[in-house]
C-alpha cells in the first residue's frame, strides 16, 4: 500500500469521527441550526472525497459509476413515493427503523468481534456474504429514502417552521452518504470477482 491510500484512510477516519459526533449532536439535540447542518454536510464532503479517492485508486470509474447508480436509486425511489406505489404507514416506518437498527447492531457486533478476530464476522471479506450484506444495506437505505421524503412531505404539508427544513435536510444528507457508501462498497466486491 503506497503513502497516498493511507493518507485517504487517514482523511476518511477523522473527518467520520468529526461527522459522528456532529451527527449525534444533531440528531439528538434536534438541531435546526443551518451552521451545524451545513458542518455536517461539509464534513461528510471531506470524507466522501477521501473515501471516493480511495477506490477509485483501487477501481478505476468506480465512482462515476456509483454516482449514477446514488442518484438512479434516490429517482427510482421518489417516483415510487410521489407515485403512491410506497406509502409510508406506520407499520412500514416500525418495519424500516427496526430493520435499520438491526443492521447497526450486525455492523457494532463486527466491529466489536474484529478486536478479537482478524476479520470480525466476514461481513465485508468481498464473497458472497458481503454481497448479499451490502444488498440489504442498499435495501434499506433506499427505504430510508422514502421516511426522510415522508417527513418533508408531511412537514410542508403540517406547516411546520422552515428551520425544520435543515433537520429534513440532514436525514436526506446522512441517508444519500450511507447509500453512496454501500453502493460504492457493492460495485468494489462485484469488480474483484
Amino acid at each position: 500500500m503506497t503513502l497516498e491510500p493511507i493518507q485517504y484512510l487517514l482523511g476518511a477516519i477523522s473527518g467520520g469521527l468529526v461527522g459522528f459526533v456532529l451527527g449525534l449532536v444533531i440528531i439528538f439535540k434536534q438541531v435546526t441550526n443551518p451552521a451545524a447542518v451545513i458542518s455536517y454536510a461539509a464534513v461528510q464532503g471531506v470524507v466522501l472525497g477521501a473515501v471516493s479517492q480511495a477506490f477509485e485508486s483501487a477501481y478505476p470509474g468506480i465512482v462515476v459509476q456509483a454516482v449514477v447508480g446514488t442518484l438512479g436509486v434516490a429517482a427510482t425511489m421518489l417516483f415510487l413515493y410521489r407515485s403512491g406505489k410506497i406509502r409510508v404507514t406506520p407499520q412500514f416506518t416500525k418495519m424500516v427503523i427496526g430493520a435499520t437498527v438491526g443492521y447497526m447492531v450486525l455492523l457494532m457486533t463486527n466491529l466489536v468481534v474484529s478486536f478479537f478476530h482478524s476479520g470480525g464476522l466476514g461481513l465485508f471479506n468481498g464473497g458472497l456474504l458481503s454481497i448479499g450484506i451490502c444488498a440489504i444495506a442498499i435495501g434499506l437505505a433506499s427505504m430510508n429514502l422514502v421516511l426522510d421524503f415522508d417527513f418533508i412531505q408531511k412537514g410542508a404539508q403540517q406547516g411546520l417552521p422552515e428551520r425544520y427544513g435543515w433537520l429534513a435536510a440532514f436525514g436526506l444528507v446522512v441517508t444519500l452518504v450511507w447509500l453512496y457508501i454501500e453502493i460504492l462498497r457493492m460495485l468494489s466486491y462485484l469488480r474483484q470477482r
